[in-house]
C-alpha cells in the first residue's frame, strides 16, 4: 500500500499541476466517487488518487456490488471497469442509468469492445479510458465530468 501511495503521489507530482493546487479548487469538496472493478490494485491505485485530491470514494469488486453502494449513497460519479464477475460494467451502466440517468459514468477496459460494446457505451457512458491510462488522463476525464454535471444543474 505503501508503495501504491508513494507511486501515486510521484506521478502526480510531474504534471502540470500539483495536488496543492487542485486541492485548492473548492468545487471538489464534497463529491462522492464510486470507484468499480475487480483488480485490486487499479482500484487501488485510483481511489489514492482521488482521495489525495480531495474527493471522498468508495469502492466496489463488481457490478452486484457497486448497485448495492449507489442504492445507499448517491454519488456525483461513478468509473467503472467493464470486464468483471457477477454483473459486467455495460449491465452496471444500464442500471445506474436506468435509477439515476444524470450520474455521470466513466467506463474502462484493458480489452478490444465488440460493436455492440460500442454502441452500448457510445450511447449511454459520458466517458471511456482504455487501460493502460495514465492518472493525468483519468484525472482530466474525471474534472470534465463533474464539471459538465455541475453546469448542468
Amino acid at each position: 500500500m505503501l508503495h501504491i501511495l508513494s507511486l501515486v503521489k510521484r506521478s502526480l507530482s510531474f504534471k502540470k499541476y500539483t495536488i496543492e493546487k487542485v486541492l485548492l479548487m473548492e468545487e471538489k469538496k464534497g463529491k462522492v466517487i464510486l470507484i468499480v472493478d475487480d483488480e485490486d490494485q487499479i482500484k487501488e491505485i485510483i481511489k489514492t488518487s482521488l482521495d489525495l485530491l480531495g474527493y471522498r470514494t468508495a469502492c466496489a469488486d463488481d457490478g452486484v456490488q457497486a448497485l448495492e453502494e449507489f442504492k445507499k449513497q448517491k454519488f456525483d460519479l461513478v468509473i467503472s471497469d467493464i470486464r468483471m464477475p457477477n454483473m459486467n460494467g455495460l449491465a452496471l451502466l444500464k442500471a445506474i442509468k436506468l435509477y439515476s440517468p444524470s450520474t455521470p459514468m466513466i467506463m474502462m477496459s484493458g480489452y478490444v469492445l465488440s460493436p455492440e460494446q460500442k454502441d452500448s457505451l457510445s450511447s449511454q457512458a459520458d466517458a471511456y479510458l482504455t487501460k493502460p491510462f495514465s492518472l493525468h488522463s483519468l484525472i482530466k476525464t474525471v474534472q470534465n465530468q463533474l464539471l459538465e454535471t455541475s453546469a448542468s444543474e
